[in-house]
């Protein structure tokens, strides 16, 4: 019998918990209170200690990079150490610090933020098929789901519009 794959998140978002629920039997939370930075520094930590880093240690896009939370899956594994995963924090924490000296956090966005890294992490364990640890109906989209459905365009105006033009505003012979 195969034995169960134990993850561990590391985040300072503080609705992760609800995020996951309270079932700790094949994901725990360690809730590190601080920046993105403590939440690298705290996972480095596990990555020595036995587990190995699963999630991208950085957001997917730049304007992401002022978020004031960061939330990391790591799973137990056979090794004492991850090196990848520590040379992956490393060259995240020069990023980090990097782009959040040059940007500020915008006031009261925190619930946003908190909101997108919650997302994120939920993308995260859809991508890695542990979708049994997500609660309720919000791991999937049904056609009960509202999505804001895709515009259409015609791809010829669009693909033809030349610089300083929009489509629609030239003509063709």
């Amino acid at each position: 019998m195969e034995e169960a794959r134990r993850f561990e998140v590391v985040t300072n978002n503080p609705e992760v918990q609800a995020i996951l629920g309270a079932d700790e039997t094949v994901a725990s939370v360690r809730y590190v209170p601080g920046t993105p930075l403590d939440v690298l520094d705290a996972a480095e930590l596990r990555l020595q200690q036995g587990y190995r880093l699963v999630s991208a240690p950085l957001p997917p896009n730049i304007p992401l990079m002022r978020a004031p939370y960061r939330s990391l899956v790591l799973e137990e594994g056979e090794r004492q150490y991850d090196t990848a995963g520590l040379l992956s924090l490393e060259k995240a924490r020069e990023r980090f610090r990097t782009q959040r000296a040059a940007d500020s956090v915008p006031s009261g966005s925190e619930r946003d933020f908190a909101f997108i890294d919650g997302e994120h992490l939920r993308r995260t364990l859809r991508d890695l098929r542990l979708e049994r640890l997500l609660p309720g109906p919000s791991q999937k989209l049904d056609e009960s789901d509202e999505m804001t459905p895709r515009p259409e365009y015609d791809r010829e105006k669009v693909e033809n519009v030349r610089p300083g033009e929009t489509a629609g505003s030239h003509e063709t012979h």
